[in-house]
């Protein structure tokens, strides 16, 4: 009789514990169904979740949009269309309206302005244009809860901020770190951003490893039930609790040194590029302050940018919004336009000073908004000449007047001398010469009354005679 002994198969029991994915929920835009429209290389809206998820990327936004705003700005020209221009700045909010502006360039390198109430499209909502053939916006395609919502391109301003061989869609400031190209059979690549929020999230992820391993126990020779009581009871402990039981089991534990060379290696590729990819000095000099050396270098880099996104927005102040506002030649500029504040006081000041003319003061009222009347003032000014005449008259008999006593002791304020044959009155006469006329030396300038005759004789002259009698 043949008797065989066998040992019972043991069942393999096991269960799986996993992670939080970390695959990308960021996607080239896929709305296949829209064939008629041109939709943009990278969906609106992936851009701006790259935007909010990586501090790197919206620090590099931010500082573009706050130095911008930052700066003054005026508008200058005719009165009336400047007043209008100013009237629709502060009902509108210009500078909530550039502000928009400039984020959705620099994020999606593109913005869509209504311009019955002024106010910026969702640009993560368009999908695409529908163009015509001459390269003309027609229509916009906007998803509104998975619905298409198409709008009409003509109510609405499109501008973009790098514009590439006419394009439909422009260009924004890290368009490079959101694309992704083709390479292997069958393959895609991820984006530069991507990658390096997966970079963030593994070296967290080995951090975590590093002070809390992976823990792998193995329970031999127990019952399907054993199994899975024990598999609840490992599911419900704590980071740093203990476990203690009755039965030796192995464990086997994932070790992982963080201090090691491949994210030392890794680490400044993928920086160099997203910090090449952004544009600016800025984000480098926060997280590398050893690269103070090239600060003033950044500095000017970063100002020359500014400088062009400020020439980009005047450029579309001036030829799209502008013309829909008013008809009036205006321009808008950035500064600080010249203005002073006016005080009526100073000015009455000044004029009495003699700084000031009447008409220069007429010109500073009518450039500060008072209504004044041409009129009344041409007549005013024409009595004010014939007062200056007669008080220049006065003052020239008092001359005269003066000199005659100071060589005759006899002449009293009237005009009348004393002499030997009799008095003589002399009144003065100042008559207006016209300008550019010649003076004539032997033109008397003194008048003189006599019972007999009249006759005009010079000061000098008469002062001569009236000596020779005395």
């Amino acid at each position: 009789m043949n008797l065989r002994f066998w040992r019972p198969k043991q069942e393999v029991y096991g269960v799986t514990l996993s992670e939080p994915s970390t695959n990308s929920s960021s996607q080239v835009s896929d709305y296949s169904q829209y064939q008629l429209y041109v939709r943009p290389e990278v969906d609106f809206q992936t851009c701006y979740e790259y935007y909010r998820t990586i501090g790197k990327v919206q620090n590099a936004v931010e500082s573009y949009v706050a130095e911008i705003l930052s700066r003054d700005w005026y508008f200058e020209g005719a009165q009336e269309g400047v007043q209008a221009c100013e009237e629709w700045e502060d009902r509108f909010n210009l500078s909530r309206i550039i502000e928009y502006i400039v984020r959705d360039w620099l994020v999606c390198g593109n913005s869509i302005i209504g311009i019955s109430d002024w106010q910026p499209v969702q640009i993560s909502s368009i999908a695409g244009v529908r163009r015509s053939p001459y390269g003309i916006a027609e229509q916009f395609v906007q998803v509104v809860n998975g619905r298409e919502v198409p709008l009409d391109a003509s109510r609405f301003i499109h501008t973009q901020y790098i514009e590439v061989n006419r394009e439909a869609w422009g260009i924004g400031m890290f368009h490079s770190l959101l694309t992704t190209f083709d390479y292997g059979s069958r393959k895609r690549s991820l984006p530069h951003l991507e990658i390096y929020r997966r970079q963030i999230q593994l070296f967290y992820k080995i951090l975590e490893r590093y002070g809390s391993p992976v823990t792998v126990w193995f329970f031999e020779n127990v019952a399907k039930a054993e199994f899975d009581r024990q598999v609840e009871e490992l599911r419900a402990l704590e980071p740093g609790d203990r476990r203690i039981l009755s039965k030796k089991v192995e464990i086997a534990t994932e070790t992982v040194d963080a201090r090691g060379n491949l994210i030392n290696a890794t680490s400044p590729v993928i920086n160099q590029e997203i910090e090449a990819g952004l544009q600016t000095s800025a984000n480098r000099l926060i997280t590398q302050p050893s690269a103070m050396a090239d600060a003033r270098i950044g500095s000017e880099y970063d100002d020359s940018k500014t400088t062009a996104i400020m020439e980009k927005i005047r450029r579309v102040m001036n030829v799209l919004i502008i013309p829909k506002i008013t008809l009036a030649r205006v321009e808008f500029k950035w500064g600080k336009k010249d203005n002073f504040e006016f005080d009526f006081n100073q000015l009455l000041q000044a004029k009495s000073a003699g700084f000031v003319s009447s008409e220069e003061g007429r010109a500073i009222l009518q450039s500060v908004g008072w209504k004044l009347d041409d009129n009344l003032f041409n007549a005013q000014q024409q009595l004010q000449k014939q007062e200056d005449f007669r008080f220049l008259n006065e003052r020239v008999r008092h001359i005269i007047c003066s000199t005659l006593q100071e060589f005759n002791p006899y002449h009293d304020e009237r005009g009348r001398f004393a002499s030997a044959t009799g008095a003589t009155n002399f009144s003065v006469v100042a008559t207006k010469r016209p300008r550019n006329s010649k003076v004539n030396i032997n033109e008397p300038i003194i008048q003189s009354e006599t019972p007999t005759e009249q006759h005009r004789i010079r000061a000098r002259k008469s002062d001569t005679k009236l000596s020779q009698q005395d």
